[in-house]
């Protein structure tokens, strides 16, 4: 067959004959419909790529090969192949600790779902099934499940081959992994760590990660000492605190007093005020499930308890990647507050729980201006757009704010409720509304004079300490685990795991007898007036029913 190619001028074209035809198929296309043409080339466009893919076709996409990028080239060829594995670890615990805070902040006391594609059922924590983890609880869990993955894999297959690997690389791939399984732990009750593997207790998960984390304080003792404040520089900032405050939160929920003591006393002796991220990327991706719900779209998915309004949102900055904090010293101060609350050692919890607020509110802010807000109504209360407008804040900016909130119906209105119960507790928000100092790291209401007019009380200094952890923790995924709430794992797990059929541990919802039952009954809360106030009314203080259940709820014993 003689093939003619298009040319741009007649003379460099030796096929007249060829030209000729051309020419006259030029003049026939000139006179069908565009609209006819564009048809024509999208069906022959499908054609052949159906064609392309069809089973034995020479142009079959998936016959195409570099040898550069497969499996077996990169385990035979792996120098410096760690890093990149660690860069592939760090974005994959971004992933799955943003859209961990999704569901947990939901199913916690600290917000609801107001409107969003997200279950409306983890607002009532008992209706939870399997499928509603499907879309933002998969990210979350298969997500975590996969930086544990990757962590094995490259330890027996890519680091022994990798002659340029370090032992600090090493140390943090064993870091993630076990931060990854402490996640895990705190929000599921049994899940298996292996493809189709036998569910483990969140328990023996705990234990495991503790392994690695002692595996990657081995390893840190052989790289050179770092001063660093956080990890925002390089990612990972001092591996040798990373591991201290990793392990004192781990050896907390399994009760150890004298490991979580130890190493929460050795990360404050090491660096007082200290930080370590998830760092998001907003241009490249990814983006924190989180952060959209909460700041990126206009429509308010999510609205906080009013109790908890004056830290929202915490991940403030679209301009840059606020990072979110994964872990930080005032774990520290308030580990040791239970510790020495379940020891009935009153001065010394009164002492970290100061410590901890002081340092909590020395922590940096970022101006944050609200003024599209447009929160709605929701199954928990009004909408509290109606709230936040200039009448309520009759002094320069947000303060003093002429709305009291109170933690619960039992609590009475006093002479200085302005001071107890206002607290800049509501910001304003909406059109004309100034910016305002947001918690980026750590906030709370509470001043250090606050917890010295405590009364010499455990229930009444207990009740404060998970309050603190509450707002100090905020959008952290922490206060779901504190109530005693446990995820069941997403249906795809039951679906392909014979090993967990429904039914089975892990499986299903757990539920605490002290979680209120009703319709986000977590979250619910009334308004009313009274001499010029707005009176925001907690239906449930979650805090004080901790208190009244520390026994079962505390993992240190002793209460």
């Amino acid at each position: 067959m003689q093939a003619c190619f298009i040319c741009l001028h007649e003379k460099t074209c030796k096929n007249s004959k060829s030209l000729s035809q051309m020419k006259t198929l030029f003049g026939t296309l000139k006179k069908i419909p565009w609209w006819l043409l564009a048809s024509a080339v999208l069906v022959a466009s499908a054609a052949a790529l159906n064609l392309s893919c069809a089973p034995g076709n020479l142009f079959d996409p998936t016959r195409v090969q570099n040898d550069n990028v497969t499996e077996e080239n990169l385990i035979a060829n792996p120098d410096n192949t760690t890093r990149s594995v660690l860069t592939g670890m760090r974005r994959t615990l971004v992933i799955g600790y943003g859209a961990l805070g999704t569901l947990t902040e939901l199913a916690s006391d600290n917000y609801t779902n107001a409107t969003s594609f997200v279950s409306q059922l983890l607002d009532t924590p008992s209706l939870i099934t399997g499928t509603d983890l499907t879309l933002a609880g998969g990210a979350a869990y298969f997500n975590l499940l996969r930086v544990n993955a990757v962590a094995e894999f490259a330890f027996s297959s890519i680091v022994p081959n990798d002659r340029q690997a370090t032992n600090l690389q090493r140390a943090e791939i064993r870091f993630l992994q076990a931060m990854a399984l402490i996640l895990l732990a705190e929000n599921w009750s049994h899940f298996p760590i292996e493809d189709k593997g036998q569910p483990r207790s969140a328990r023996e998960v705990l234990q495991i990660a503790i392994q690695r984390l002692q595996e990657a304080q081995t390893l840190a003792a052989t790289a050179p000492s770092v001063n660093a404040a956080d990890n925002l520089a390089d990612g990972l900032g001092d591996i040798r605190m990373n591991i201290f405050l990793a392990l004192a939160r781990a050896h907390r929920l399994l009760g150890n007093k004298a490991e979580a003591r130890r190493n929460a006393e050795a990360a404050l002796a090491r660096r007082a005020a200290y930080v370590y991220y998830v760092r998001p990327d907003i241009t490249n991706g990814p983006i924190p499930d989180i952060y959209n719900h909460s700041l990126i779209r206009t429509d308010n998915n999510f609205q906080p308890l009013p109790r908890l309004e004056f830290l929202d949102p915490k991940c403030a900055s679209i301009q840059g990647a606020t990072p979110l904090p994964l872990l930080k010293t005032e774990e520290c101060h308030l580990i040791l507050a239970e510790i020495a609350l379940s020891d009935n050692n009153l001065p010394e919890a009164r002492a970290q729980m100061r410590s901890a607020v002081t340092l909590a509110r020395s922590r940096p802010t970022e101006l944050f201006s609200d003024a599209n807000e447009r929160r709605i109504a929701s199954p928990a209360g009004p909408a509290l757009t109606a709230i936040t407008v200039a009448t309520n804040f009759p002094g320069p900016g947000n303060l003093p704010s002429r709305i009291l909130v109170l933690p619960s119906p039992t609590a009475r209105l006093t002479t200085n409720a302005d001071s107890v119960y206002a607290a800049s507790l509501v910001r304003r928000r909406g059109p004309g509304s100034p910016p305002f100092a947001l918690p980026i790291v750590s906030g709370t209401s509470l001043t250090p004079a606050d917890i010295d007019a405590l009364p010499n009380d455990r229930t009444t200094l207990v009740r404060t300490l998970y309050l603190l952890r509450q707002e100090i923790f905020f959008l952290e995924s922490r206060r779901m685990s504190d109530l005693g709430i446990r995820f069941p794992v997403p249906e795809r797990q039951t679906q392909t795991n014979p090993n967990m059929p429904l039914g089975s541990p892990g499986t299903l919802v757990v539920v605490p007898e002290w979680i209120p039952a009703g319709n986000a009954a977590l979250n619910t809360y009334t308004v009313t007036t009274s001499g010029g106030f707005t009176i925001i009314t907690i239906q449930n203080d979650m805090n004080d029913v901790i208190a009244r259940n520390i026994s079962r709820i505390s993992p240190f014993a002793g209460f």
